[in-house]
């Protein structure tokens, strides 16, 4: 490979095996650098973009490192050039940055939090509840999350992220119908649809943070369904993505109330 060669987007998901939706998620995140844009919807990537991309693949495949732990170290094995793709060369770095033990706590965490909150909503659960059912302290607790909002929110960031990569999974590269990715995100939130209903109204009525939070998490959404409309997505398509999210949340909004009320909600 060249280092001044250039790819296109499909190129890049060829040699990579990481779907669009994925690869524009991670440069949302900052990830990745971004691509030098040749058009105007069109966009050269580059020998950085295949190495980021096929590091962060084996980090999840292989250590089940969360994106933000990525994140932290990414800049630091990449500098490393072909030793980066050691196992031990991981493990070194993983090891200045955040050790085992914490990063499974954090993802403990994690799942009980959702479960919790999807079930008994933001104001019914304490970080008591939540280092009980966990089996740490609350100091442990707050070495990894500032507080129970920004628990909150980062429960909303990974179902988000579970729904991208639900939305991977099928056909990747290909564009999907409307009433797939509607019955793929339907069925993907049927237990914790009230997560991202309330998140969404947090962004509402909750603090600045919290606007902010809901803001990102939603959007996010919102350009991975835009994405798998359309691999170049266009305003009309844009458009389309924001009312098919919308709605999304709007029937799980209805099926939480539904179950709340003890009634069954009209399809």
């Amino acid at each position: 490979m060249g280092v001044d060669a250039t790819f296109t987007l499909q190129d890049l998901v060829q040699r990579t095996r990481v779907p669009p939706t994925t690869i524009h998620h991670y440069q949302r995140l900052g990830l990745l650098p971004p691509p030098e844009r040749v058009a105007r919807n069109r966009f050269a990537y580059d020998a950085r973009h295949v190495q980021a991309l096929r590091l962060i693949r084996l980090l999840r495949e292989r250590r089940r490192l969360g994106l933000a732990t990525i994140g932290r170290i990414l800049p630091q094995l990449l500098a490393r050039d072909e030793q980066a793709f050691r196992a031990r060369m991981w493990e070194d770095v993983i090891a200045t940055d955040v050790d085992d033990t914490t990063t499974l706590a954090r993802g403990r965490i994690l799942a009980v939090a959702r479960r919790a909150f999807s079930t008994r909503g933001f104001a019914n659960v304490s970080v008591a509840d939540i280092c009980d059912e966990v089996g740490i302290g609350k100091g442990t607790f707050y070495e990894l999350f500032a507080s129970k909002e920004d628990l909150f929110a980062a429960c909303a960031r990974a179902l988000v992220e579970d729904l991208i990569v639900t939305l991977d999974s099928r056909r990747p590269g290909q564009p999907l119908a409307a009433r797939t990715i509607t019955a793929l995100l339907d069925d993907a939130l049927t237990d914790e649809a009230p997560l991202l209903v309330e998140a969404a109204l947090r962004g509402v009525h909750g603090k600045p943070e919290d606007t902010r939070a809901a803001r990102d998490t939603v959007a996010t959404l919102r350009d991975a369904v835009s994405r798998r409309l359309r691999a170049v997505p266009t305003e009309d398509t844009r458009a389309a993505a924001a009312q098919l999210v919308d709605a999304c949340l709007g029937r799980a909004l209805g099926r939480a109330l539904g179950r709340a009320l003890g009634a069954t909600p009209e399809a």
